[in-house]
């Protein structure tokens, strides 16, 4: 029987569980075990709904543990009746055990009495009451001083069904919406910073003076930069146009206009009414006609009444008329700024015109990254003029680094000017230190540089001496990196080196013969295009190495002198030639990866030398990753040990702990393995054979000859049909 994990957990997090689930089915779980008994006596969030009267309810809080305390309690009951009496009796218990969130909702009944106590609750933040059409009491005096959020609906506070209410003072309200039969109307109105408003009325008979109240209402709320209105409040505008005309626009600061659709089908709107500035004077009449054809055209008027700077028109399909809220705005920073990250830089600093919420987060991110691609993307830069291209784009980099939050710290910085066209588009130097240096004074810990710089790059002091860097990547900087005499990076784990090298301020033409001396966390190490000639690298805790030359015609630049690597797990290497080291120290090596792909003709030697020496070399390399147990070669490599037959006969094979043999397909189309070539690898092997494992690619076979050593022999087409009739007969039987 499986181990019962979840009854292990702590006590409250099983209280978690049970509070997500209908409070019925959480003491039910009483009957799984003797942990699970007593739990739902604790619970601290109550949610109760219930169709019939609630018996059950008064039965859970007579046994449920009293010390315990209410977080939050939930009551609906579907039912009608004399039910008052019990919802004030689990207000009260509700009150009196610290509750935080409280909703009431029991349609119909008398007048509700909640408990005194209920009126001077110093624990209550929020507070949903519905559908109590009998109203409720109300002490003369009484206060919630910690209460943060209020919901009441169908709730009788007031005398008439019309909203009259008497004075709104809020200085800090930002948004407000309302939605009724009647316009909104308050006589004292105090909104010094609103920003956007909601409306809606739907009153399908209009009655007398409900056109001046409904103006009245909205230059109340001018104060508001963002309008949403449906066009239900249009249709009452319109009814009397000597009304609007004789009244100025009622928000003075608008600068966003929202109409949306009601309840009612309404496909035009009123020029007069609304119009948007976007439209000049010489084009205002084609303009009128694009922008109300969703809506049909009525007569022009000189007189607009709402002048917005942006309008948006509700499309043809069926929306909702009310304006949904934007729930992505209320997360907290750290979320969006999350979500942010996930960006490019420049796209995130176009979010900041979205509202005054989204304004100033940009320039608190951590995760900057800044791709010139993406740049001339979205900013249609022309490709004509490469040197402006960058400049721009430099420019726009120095402006966002200069107005960022300063005690903000940097995580990741990320600087890119590759592009799409494989444009090349060249760095200044002096920007591009400018930019590491205010990385490095913040604490970046990955750093990725991926340009080539005029003139060559410095970069500064402090980086050789960071004590947060963890990642580093170069790429495509096509020069030599100037380092002090002793640098350090003390917690450097990932080093990326693509087409650079590092070399002594007073050697420029020489290369650092052991650069990586500084990096003692040094994990992961990756060279790709780079000079390796007389390379020492000494890594006591590298786990990955990875070297690739693959544009590289020189033997020369394979010649290493040493790799220390006492943990190194995995290595893998890519080139023309044989990968060749001078010493090499790999005890805990497992895996490697070779590919070597030079094509060597029998009549088109290559200058520097020919087959066998290239041979020679190919199983040299074989011999010096010999502790590796799990090994993948390319075809190419293979192709390589097919030169001479003799010398592979009196060679030992090169991987005696080798346990998992992968063959895969290199750049080169080649169909079958020379089966001598795959017993030199496998034969003479300490590991059983049947628990050796060997990979072919699909449609691969091993033959015992291949075409060199039939012309070799001096065979005819005889033999060159046995060739074939041996593929044939390999590629249905298993290896």
């Amino acid at each position: 029987m499986e181990e019962d994990r979840i009854s292990q957990l702590p006590d409250a997090i099983l209280q978690q569980i049970l509070s997500l689930i209908d409070i019925n089915q959480a003491v039910e779980t009483a009957v799984l075990s003797s942990r699970w008994k007593n739990l739902w006596f604790s619970l601290s969030d109550l949610n109760f709904h219930l169709s019939r009267f609630p018996h059950f309810i008064s039965n859970f809080l007579s046994n449920r543990d009293d010390a315990a305390p209410i977080r939050n309690f939930h009551l609906s009951l579907d039912t009608g009746g004399p039910v008052h009496e019990f919802v004030e009796e689990c207000a009260y218990y509700a009150v009196s055990h610290g509750v935080q969130s409280l909703r009431l909702h029991a349609p119909g009944g008398p007048l509700l009495n909640l408990p005194a106590a209920f009126f001077a609750s110093t624990t209550l933040r929020e507070l949903h009451l519905r559908q109590f059409s009998g109203g409720i009491s109300l002490p003369g005096n009484f206060c919630l001083p910690h209460l943060k959020t209020l919901y009441l609906e169908s709730t009788r506070f007031f005398k008439h069904e019309r909203l009259e209410m008497e004075e709104i003072s809020a200085p800090l309200l930002t948004w407000f919406r309302y939605e009724g039969h009647y316009p909104f109307e308050c006589p004292n109105v105090n909104l010094p910073v609103l920003e956007e408003v909601n409306l809606d009325i739907y009153k399908r008979f209009y009655e007398e003076g409900m056109r001046v109240k409904c103006v009245r209402m909205l230059q109340q709320l001018g104060n508001a930069t963002t309008v949403a209105l449906t066009l239900d409040i249009l249709k009452v505008l319109g009814k009397d146009r000597s009304l609007i005309e004789q009244k100025p626009c009622p928000f003075p600061y608008l600068k966003c206009l929202k109409l949306m659709k009601g309840r009612r089908e309404i496909p035009t709107v009123l020029q007069s009414v609304m119009k948007s500035t976007r439209e000049t004077k010489t084009t205002k009449k084609n303009t009128q006609n694009q922008s109300i054809s969703k809506f049909g055209h009525q007569e022009n008027s000189s007189h607009i009444y709402l002048l917005p700077r942006r309008l948006i028109l509700p499309q043809n399909q069926n929306s909702s008329s009310k304006m949904e809220q934007d729930r992505i705005s209320q997360l907290p920073d750290a979320i969006l700024l999350q979500i942010l990250s996930c960006i490019d830089t420049n796209q995130a600093v176009q979010t900041s015109i979205l509202s005054t919420r989204w304004k100033n987060l940009c320039f608190s991110l951590s995760d900057l990254r800044f791709r010139l691609s993406c740049f001339a993307a979205h900013s249609r830069a022309t490709l004509k003029n490469r040197e402006a291209l960058s400049h721009r784009f430099s420019h726009s980099v120095s402006h966002f680094l200069s107005h960022r939050d300063g005690a903000t710290t940097i995580r990741n910085f990320h600087l890119s000017f590759e592009h799409s066209h494989d444009l090349q588009l060249y760095a200044d130097a002096a920007f591009v230190e400018e930019s590491v240096l205010h990385a490095i004074d913040h604490g970046v810990q990955s750093l990725r540089l991926q340009l080539r710089c005029r003139p060559e790059l410095t970069l500064p002091a402090s980086f050789f001496g960071s004590t947060t860097l963890r990642e580093l990547e170069l790429r495509q900087l096509g020069c030599v990196i100037c380092v002090p005499e002793q640098f350090s990076l003390p917690h450097l784990k990932t080093l990326y080196l693509e087409s650079s090298a590092f070399v002594n301020d007073g050697q420029y033409l020489s290369s650092l013969k052991e650069p990586f001396s500084g990096f003692p966390e040094l994990e992961k190490l990756t060279l790709r295009q780079c000079s390796v000639y007389r390379l020492v690298v000494k890594a006591p805790k590298l786990r990955f190495l990875e070297i690739v030359q693959k544009n590289s015609y020189y033997y020369s630049d394979q010649l290493m002198e040493e790799i220390s690597a006492p943990l190194l797990t995995w290595f893998r290497y890519e080139g023309y030639f044989p990968f060749e080291c001078s010493k090499v120290n790999l005890p805990m090596l497992e895996e490697v990866y070779l590919d070597v792909h030079k094509k060597l003709q029998p009549h088109n030697r290559y200058v520097f030398f020919g087959e066998k020496t290239m041979l020679l070399k190919c199983v040299r390399m074989l011999q010096l990753l010999g502790n590796a147990k799990i090994v993948a070669l390319t075809l190419s490599t293979l192709k390589v040990l097919e030169m001479d037959r003799g010398l592979l006969e009196q060679s030992p094979c090169p991987f005696p702990y080798m346990k998992c043999l992968k063959l895969m397909k290199g750049r080169r189309e080649i169909a079958t393995v020379l089966r001598r070539v795959l017993n030199y690898l496998t034969e003479e092997n300490l590991v059983s054979e049947s628990l050796l494992k060997v990979e072919l690619p699909q449609d691969v076979v091993v033959v015992e000859k291949n075409y060199e050593d039939l012309f070799e022999d001096n065979s005819d087409e005889q033999q060159l049909e046995l060739l074939f009739g041996i593929e044939h007969e390999t590629s249905s039987s298993a290896i």
